[in-house]
């Protein structure tokens, strides 16, 4: 959703894995965005080597999920995004435009990115079927 290209798990590059206490399940925590379309840092320079030719634009790293994985994953971020407007409405400092900028990015993740994928995961699928 925020357009972070700047992590990697297997060099733990902006990555801290915590270890929860009772189960022992690991879990990846990223942290330094300060290159993230999100952000979107003057001094950031997109990720050519991963296919990014813009900061803003989003890349998928991860293990490609199961089309119900992510079709999950999209409702969870869909229930979340009236708190995330209402905390980008309330931000204190942020000019009009740094405000409009934040809504349409995050515009951009719920109504393109995040269904573009999911067309590409369910059209993977398809084929794979086919196969």
């Amino acid at each position: 959703m925020i357009g972070n290209s700047d992590w990697d798990i297997p060099t733990l590059r902006n990555i801290k894995l915590i270890r929860h206490e009772k189960t022992g399940d690991l879990f990846a925590v990223p942290y330094d965005f300060d290159l993230a379309g999100w952000v979107d840092a003057n001094y950031a320079v997109p990720n050519i080597n991963q296919g990014q030719f813009d900061v803003k634009d989003r890349l998928f790293q991860g293990a490609l999920p199961s089309p119900e994985a992510w079709n999950e994953c999209l409702l969870r971020f869909e229930r979340t995004r009236p708190v995330i407007e209402t905390e980008i409405q309330s931000l204190e400092g942020l000019s009009p435009s740094s405000r409009r900028e934040l809504f349409m990015y995050l515009d951009t993740f719920f109504n393109r990115d995040g269904k573009q994928l999911a067309k590409r995961l369910s059209g993977e699928t398809e084929r794979e079927r086919e196969n």
